[in-house]
């Protein structure tokens, strides 16, 4: 029994020693069949010249420093453009109000004109007419200052050369005594806005 016992342990340990697997061996990757993962190489940077590297650097700068100027360049014009713009809306928005006062005042020039031909003609003129022919005259002055307070000024015309800016010319006249090309007499008178022509004067020019 014990002969046969000990033969059997002996298998036993034979067949354990024989199936196990060497203890501390580690296998590679190319002896255990998997992929293998090669880093790639990467090439060297290519050493740069510290001055040229200052060069270039500047070369930027100056370029945004010009493009930074142009734009505040640009900024400044189109902030002097608006303003301009302002102000001549400003100072021409009343234009087509003051082209038509000036009807208003041309009938006053006219009455004036009336009256004080009828006066002239009289040894002792008439009070009534008197008091119109003044108060006609007052409220003349009231709208000339009116028209200087909002830049409408009338074109002094007689005995000033002929100006094609400010004149027009209707008739050419001979007179003894004016200078050839000087106006001689006033159909219309002509008025600025703000120094921008606004109406010219109809006038007669000498020869």
């Amino acid at each position: 029994m014990n002969g046969q016992g000990d033969e059997t342990n002996g298998s036993r340990q034979e067949s354990v020693t024989n199936t196990s697997e060497p203890v501390g061996e580690v296998q590679s990757p190319e002896q255990q069949g998997g992929d293998v993962q090669v880093e790639p190489e990467v090439a060297p940077e290519p050493a740069v010249d510290p001055e040229e590297r200052v060069r270039v650097l500047e070369e930027k700068v100056e370029e945004w420093r010009q493009a930074y100027l142009r734009s505040m360049a640009d900024m400044d014009n189109l902030r002097k453009r608006t303003a301009r713009e302002m102000d001549a809306s400003r100072k021409f928005a009343l234009e087509g109000f003051a082209k038509d006062l000036l009807l208003v005042a041309d009938n006053l020039d006219r009455a004036l004109s009336a009256l004080e031909g009828s006066q002239s003609g009289e040894e002792s003129p008439d009070s009534g007419v008197k008091g119109l022919l003044d108060g006609v005259t007052l409220v003349r002055t009231e709208l000339l200052r009116i028209f200087n307070k909002h830049g409408v000024t009338r074109i002094e015309s007689l005995d000033q050369p002929f100006d094609p800016n400010q004149h027009q010319a209707m008739i050419q006249v001979t007179k003894e005594g004016a200078v050839p090309g000087s106006v001689v007499q006033e159909f219309q008178a002509g008025y600025l806005l703000h120094q921008r022509l606004l109406r010219p004067a109809l006038v007669a020019v000498a020869q």
